[in-house]
């Protein structure tokens, strides 16, 4: 007879009401997936985890560093969709580029201050490639695990990779799936679709299991100069795909492939905005207020996006502060959802509707209102930094890294009028070093005041989220990040490197 707690009924309700009802941190795959001990122990963390965002107390758990890539830096590093955090790659660059993936101990068997287990599983390293980017598959099931652009020979190609793991016998392998002729990078890969742009107007959503595509194009602002407009994040919505460049956004309508002979289609976004330039941008579906009844929502109906945006920060003169700012992007109340097939006419797009003109107004055939609405910010500090990426949790948790002060050494002064002969009093900086930064928006995962009553709070003007330093590089300089909310586990990549990772 098995006691109550080793009943699946049991842990799966525990999931359902209190932690995903209640909008909680968990992994995003079927419960069905979880042996009934392993689910055990994911509700459990996620109840962990959720009570140390409410309560403030972000300091991570565990930490702990290797120097796994020694003499290679760490450009890019990315946590492997569904593997809760345990799988890693990483994208280090030394004579020629590698792409390695590593292991990591499940954040739900973790021990407080001990090390956790970091193997080495596999690497791809063609002989003088030099890689300039890569996408990870979010279907952990496709075939092809991950996308990378490589220029070898003066050969620009995308390289299609799948991931072959036996681990019973410990041996996994990167395997070439298909190579494709082009000079544009990933940006994104969701199962057959695959979503490559360059550094200026034009990206290609292309079915790499059909060869099918279609453009994504927009008009620069001043005409006859190409202007860079680094592609950022490609976002797929059933209502169609957000472009995210250093200085626009714009959405376009999900795209009808086509082969080569049939002509691919050539699309011109439905809706435009622009932050100013800007050093990162990071879109979740906003998940903040969801509750258990909207598990069963109109698909119909457009989710909103919430758009975390850190300004550019190379201005020597501004002043030592910025704001790391939260937009929301409503779904538009007027848009009816069609199923729209197109034609072109003269090289250009025009949409219908089941081969007739379309008859709906620009207001309802747009899913989102433009622009965005800023909702929330929260102050952090300007300066040089070799990461500038900031990452938004589809909870509205957020990280990014925060440089040190520009006068870290100290500032030597005197009361007098005197010339400086020597020190006479010193100013020291309480931020000489990197740090990565954690804040909280308004959500699931907000706290104000520690809960307490909002006797006499204006709702007018809500409390603004707060940002703390959850912990100092002392050593080099980050170079990359990632963050799986989901599990709350941090990693990041130096330039000299060294791998960090850090639980929550």
């Amino acid at each position: 007879m098995c006691t109550l707690t080793q009943l699946r009924i049991i842990w799966t309700n525990a999931c359902l009401y209190y932690i995903l009802g209640n909008g909680y941190p968990f992994p995003n795959v079927p419960l069905d997936s979880f042996s009934v001990q392993k689910l055990e122990r994911h509700v459990c963390h996620s109840a962990k985890l959720a009570r140390k965002w409410l309560c403030g107390d972000w300091t991570p758990t565990r930490t702990w560093s290797t120097s796994a890539t020694a003499n290679m830096s760490v450009t890019d590093i990315r946590f492997v969709p569904g593997s809760h955090g345990t799988l890693l790659f990483t994208l280090s660059k030394s004579i020629w580029s590698a792409i390695t993936l590593w292991q990591l101990e499940p954040v739900i068997s973790r021990t407080p201050d001990e090390d956790c287990a970091f193997r080495k599983r596999c690497e791809w390293s063609p002989r003088g490639a030099i890689f300039n980017g890569f996408a990870l598959n979010s279907n952990p099931t496709s075939k092809v695990k991950l996308a990378v652009s490589s220029l070898n020979n003066g050969n620009h190609t995308i390289e299609l990779l799948s991931l072959k793991a036996q681990e019973n016998m410990g041996e996994w392998s990167l395997l070439p799936v298909q190579s494709i002729p082009a000079t544009f990078k990933p940006i994104a890969l969701e199962g057959d679709l695959l979503a490559i742009s360059d550094d200026t107007r034009e990206t290609i959503i292309l079915n790499w299991n059909t060869g099918a595509y279609a453009t994504l194009e927009h008009v620069q602002s001043d005409q006859g100069i190409t202007q860079q407009d680094k592609c950022i994040q490609i976002v797929f919505t059933p209502q169609g795909i957000l472009v995210v460049r250093a200085h626009s956004i714009h959405l376009f309508p999900f795209p009808i492939l086509k082969a080569q002979e049939d002509q691919p289609l050539r699309y011109s976004p439905t809706a435009r905005h622009s932050f100013g330039w800007v050093d990162s941008i990071s879109i979740q579906v906003d998940y903040r207020h969801i509750e258990l009844s909207s598990f069963q929502c109109n698909s119909n109906k457009p989710p909103p996006l919430s758009i975390l945006v850190r300004a550019e920060t190379d201005d020597p003169w501004a002043s030592d502060t910025l704001s790391i700012e939260l937009y929301t992007l409503q779904p538009n109340p007027n848009y009816t959802s069609s199923d729209p097939s197109e034609t072109v006419t003269d090289g250009s797009v025009v949409a219908t509707t089941n081969g007739k003109p379309m008859t709906s107004s620009p207001q309802e055939s747009i899913p989102y209102i433009f622009p965005p609405v800023r909702t929330s910010k929260v102050i952090s500090r300007r300066g040089s930094l070799r990461c500038a990426d900031v990452i938004l949790g589809r909870l509205g948790t957020a990280l990014w890294i925060q440089p040190k002060d520009r006068s870290a050494a100290g500032l030597y002064w005197t009361t007098d009028d005197a010339p400086l002969v020597g020190p006479q009093s010193v100013v020291r900086s309480d931020h000489k070093y990197e740090s990565l930064v954690a804040s909280v928006f308004p959500g699931s995962l907000f706290s104000d005041d520690d809960n307490e009553p909002d006797v006499g709070v204006d709702r007018d003007h809500p409390l603004e989220p707060e940002s703390k330093v959850i912990y100092w590089n002392e050593r080099h300089s980050w170079s990359c990040m990632d963050y799986d909310e989901d599990v709350g586990r941090i990693v990041l990549g130096s330039g000299f490197g060294s791998i960090t990772v850090l639980d929550l």
